[in-house]
This record gives structure tokens, C-alpha cells and sequence, in this order.
């Protein structure tokens, strides 16, 4: 494969005021790729900034998800309340495999959908193509190059195992007594998929001793922090 073909997946439910910037920097520092959003209507206006928009409703049929709407519990204390996100941030990997699938994309670049793209990112494809994909979230989900579609198969089927297992969930729980904030969630998830399966991976961030990827913003890593902000 072509590096200047692995396409740039991003996916959102609604519209939110920095998805202009989002896009129009992933677009302006990479001329070349596809530019993908999986949405909805209220986002779908934003193909006028040279992106393709694809309902990610659309890919709600097969059976990986079919199980997955059927196990999902919300898993949380009680003080996190986000129900509806919970379950969006395990199911948009549900979609986003479909969606591959379908198309026949193997290897892509992913990040939640305030990241600001400010390089051209096929430059480091061969840092990374030994890698079966990069984390962020300070190594605790899968984020920006994914090498191959069998990887997320196999995340996806691991979220299924894990909401089947109920012991699993109990202890889920048992800690949320004591974190009432807390919620079980892809990232836990993620933990557990890489753990259990000995994925080859790299945090986002390391790949290079000149330059970084920057996970947070309102996270110091080790640099200057004022204000709260790197």
C-alpha cells in the first residue's frame, strides 16, 4: 500500500465548534490522504471542507455490534453519569471496523476528533509499520496509526468477552464504590485487549526524540506548565 493512501478516520455524534479546526489542519498538512469523518446529519456540512462523510448509522447490522448493544451494561460510579458517551466510545470502534471492512482499509490514522493535525503524518509511516498500532491516553488507547484491521477485530471481540464476563464486570464495580467518577470504558478495555494478547505497540509520543505527538494539553509530560496548559 501507498503511504499517501492510509486515510485519516475521525468519527463524532453532533457538531461541535472545533471540528472546523480539526479538519481544515488535517487537511491543509496532508493534501494527499483521505480525510474520513463517520457522523451524523448535524455534522454532515463539513464534506464543504474537503473531507468524506459517512453515516456511521450505517454500519449498525452486522454481528460483532448486533452482540455488542445486546451485552453492553453502563459500568460506573455513581457521580459519572455520562451514559450515552460511555457506550459511544466503545461502539464507534464497532463502526469504525465496519466501516474498514467494507472499504477494504487496512491500515489507517485515528484520534478523537478535538486533535489538531500539524504535520504530515506519512512521513513517519516508517517509524511505525513494525508496530500493530500507537497509543495515547497515556498508553491507555489505541490512537493514531493502527497497522492493521485485525487488530481492531480483535479489540472489538474483546469488548464483547469482556461484557460477558461477569465477574469481570463485578470487579468493575467494586472499585467504582470507592472512584464513584470513574466508569469502565474502551480504555480499560484496551488495557486489557493489549495485556491479554501481547500487542506490539508504541505511545504516540515516543516515536521520535526530535518531535512529539502531544497526548494532552492539560497534562504537563515532563515540559513547561503554566496555567494548567503545557
Amino acid at each position: 500500500m501507498e503511504t499517501f493512501n492510509i486515510p485519516i478516520i475521525f468519527i463524532h455524534y453532533g457538531d461541535s465548534d472545533y471540528l472546523e479546526y480539526t479538519f481544515k489542519l488535517a487537511r491543509l498538512y496532508n493534501p494527499t490522504n483521505r480525510i474520513i469523518l463517520l457522523g451524523d446529519k448535524s455534522n454532515q456540512h463539513y464534506t464543504k471542507l474537503n473531507i468524506e462523510h459517512y453515516f456511521f448509522d450505517s454500519y449498525s447490522s452486522f454481528p460483532e455490534i448486533i452482540l455488542f448493544k445486546k451485552v453492553f451494561k453502563f459500568i460506573a460510579g455513581n457521580r459519572h453519569g455520562k451514559t450515552q458517551w460511555t457506550q459511544f466510545v466503545f461502539e464507534r470502534w464497532f463502526y469504525i471496523y465496519e466501516f474498514i471492512r467494507l472499504q477494504g482499509i487496512d491500515q489507517f490514522w485515528t484520534f478523537d476528533s478535538d486533535t489538531l493535525i500539524l504535520t504530515e503524518l506519512q512521513k513517519y509511516i516508517p517509524l511505525l509499520l513494525g508496530y500493530e498500532c500507537t497509543e495515547q491516553c497515556n498508553g491507555s488507547c489505541m490512537n493514531g496509526f493502527v497497522g492493521s484491521s485485525k487488530v481492531v477485530k480483535g479489540y472489538i471481540d474483546t469488548i464483547n468477552n469482556l461484557f460477558i464476563d461477569s465477574n469481570y464486570l463485578k470487579k468493575q464495580m467494586q472499585e467504582f464504590l470507592d472512584y464513584p467518577n470513574y466508569a469502565f470504558t474502551e480504555m480499560r478495555a484496551y488495557d486489557e485487549y493489549r495485556s491479554r494478547n501481547k500487542l506490539n505497540t508504541i505511545r504516540l509520543q515516543k516515536i521520535s526524540n526530535d518531535e512529539i505527538f502531544d497526548e494532552c494539553l492539560c497534562q504537563p509530560h515532563g515540559m513547561e506548565f503554566v496555567n494548567g496548559k503545557k
